[in-house]
């Protein structure tokens, strides 16, 4: 590859180089519009020992082009033309979920596409994985959870997802450009595994075990096949007005207390201290995690409020990103990885403080 790359700049005439930026403005300013910030692309995509100074030099500056073009799925000759306008190619089909049906799934593309590389790095790499059990033994994992686990945990699920083949990673951070979205979850399949990428920014481990439970929902219910695209959500917080995820949203409120449905009415007078000791008192009774029961009362009660802050009396506020980081750290042949991909995965998967930005 490294030929290549010294063969296509031999070609390149000094003048050319001489009428444009050697270092990186004109990359950076080219992939803004398509939804990817030069602060992403310089700590995800580029070398850890990346300065955009590096570029001065032509093979340096062709050797980001060809890292960036890879992992963006972007089109090398565009990249390298300091004068062409950048498209992002087409890729597997998306339907993005969320509150405003109306949304394009062109908004959150630039995310989708860092994601689907994600996936297929970590489908890739992922070691002594069992083969997926297939999408019926999916909908009968609850009860087999409860033989061994008095609840149904972010960790016992997010445990029990890999020991029935499917990937989970959460997201640390997204492309950050004004005008395109991110999303909460996705679903997908990667050579005919599943992999679900969480991305939404709470370390609340009932939170996240509902978005996994919620995307989890989305392969057991076949919303989601092997060689049909990403299914994308995103404002899980909003209560679902569109069948399927009305039926991931059962799913997932199933596999975490045992109903399909489970609602609680506004209570005068019940502070957060008060909900703190009825959601455990209740969770016990019902072999439903505490931190679940708070999350459920706050969205269909309309209490938020009063649920986070029964959160952080129950000590449920942080924990989440490293449940799911350390399940999939475990399970990464790191070794078996080109230095690029390591760093990619390092940045947006195994960080050691995981924050969404």
């Amino acid at each position: 590859m490294l030929h290549d790359i010294r063969d296509i700049y031999t070609k390149t005439t000094e003048s050319t180089l001489m009428a444009f930026n050697r270092h990186m403005a004109d990359i950076y300013q080219r992939l803004k519009p398509i939804g990817f910030d030069a602060e992403f692309v310089r700590s995800v995509i580029l070398p850890d020992w990346w300065v955009d100074s590096d570029a001065e030099v032509p093979f340096n500056r062709a050797l980001a082009e060809t890292t960036i073009a890879r992992f963006l799925k972007l089109s090398f000759e565009e990249l390298s033309n300091p004068t062409a306008a950048l498209s992002l190619p087409s890729i597997i089909p998306i339907r993005l979920k969320c509150a405003n049906q109306n949304s394009d799934p062109v908004v959150v593309r630039p995310a989708i596409q860092v994601a689907q590389r994600l996936a297929e790095i970590l489908a890739r790499s992922a070691k002594e994985i069992p083969p997926f059990v297939g999408p019926e033994r999916l909908r009968e994992i609850r009860p087999r959870l409860r033989e061994h686990h008095p609840i149904v945990t972010l960790e016992v699920l997010t445990e029990a997802c890999w020991e029935n083949g499917v990937i989970v990673a959460h997201m640390a951070r997204l492309p950050k450009v004004s005008g395109f979205r991110k999303f909460d979850g996705l679903a997908m399949f990667v050579d005919g595994r599943p992999v679900v990428l969480l991305a939404d920014p709470s370390d609340v481990p009932p939170w996240q075990a509902f978005h996994l439970a919620h995307e989890l929902g989305h392969i057991a219910l076949e919303h989601v096949l092997p060689g049909a695209g990403v299914l994308a959500d995103g404002q899980l917080d909003r209560v679902a007005d569109d069948d399927v995820e009305r039926q991931a949203d059962r799913f997932a409120c199933e596999m975490l207390t045992g109903k399909s449905e489970l609602a609680f009415k506004s209570v005068p007078g019940m502070t957060a201290e008060k909900l703190a000791s009825a959601v455990s008192t209740f969770g016990s009774n019902n072999g439903i995690d505490p931190g679940v029961v708070a999350l459920i009362y706050g969205r269909t009660a309309q209490r938020w409020g009063a649920a986070v802050e029964a959160l952080k009396l129950l000590g449920m506020r942080h924990g989440a990103k490293d449940v799911i980081r350390n399940a999939l750290a475990s399970r990464l042949d790191l070794d078996s990885l080109q230095e690029s991909q390591r760093h990619f995965l390092e940045q947006l998967v195994l960080p050691q403080a995981a924050t969404v930005s």
